[in-house]
């Protein structure tokens, strides 16, 4: 992912033009706003504040497995800050296992204020708390 944690891409306009397969990547944060420092209990990241419009496109084979306990924020976006939109967006095949994380969602970890439009996740996790299939 061209996102990551870049601040100043995390507050930019994206639109997918096609599909997008994960296979065989396994990202041990949140590929866009991941969680910078994960000693510390509270995010220390910048949230994406952007627009992403997948346009119908989906993405397939997100798979999230952090290497050590982590606290969380994980899924696609570690944290959707305030005025981010996210719309027509399909995650297919989503594996997250993180049983000792809080802040768990297949599109997003935690959710600040935000508009999400048309989005779905379809897949498996595991999580300690605070966890939803779409959102943490």
């Amino acid at each position: 992912m061209a996102i990551g944690s870049d601040s100043v891409r995390l507050g930019s306009h994206f639109i997918l033009t096609a599909d997008i397969d994960l296979a065989g990547h396994v990202f041990r944060s949140a590929p866009i706003a991941p969680d910078l420092d994960i000693s510390e209990p509270e995010y220390q990241g910048v949230p994406f504040t952007g627009s992403f419009d997948g346009r119908g496109f989906g993405i397939f084979n997100l798979t999230l497995k952090p290497d050590r306990a982590s606290l969380g924020f994980l899924g696609l976006f570690g944290v959707l800050g305030n005025s981010a939109v996210i719309r027509n967006l399909r995650l297919s095949a989503v594996k997250i296992y993180a049983p000792t994380s809080f802040y768990v969602g297949g599109l997003a970890g935690r959710v600040a204020s935000a508009t999400i439009i048309q989005c779905s996740v379809r897949g498996q996790m595991t999580a300690a708390g605070l966890a939803g299939g779409l959102l943490g």
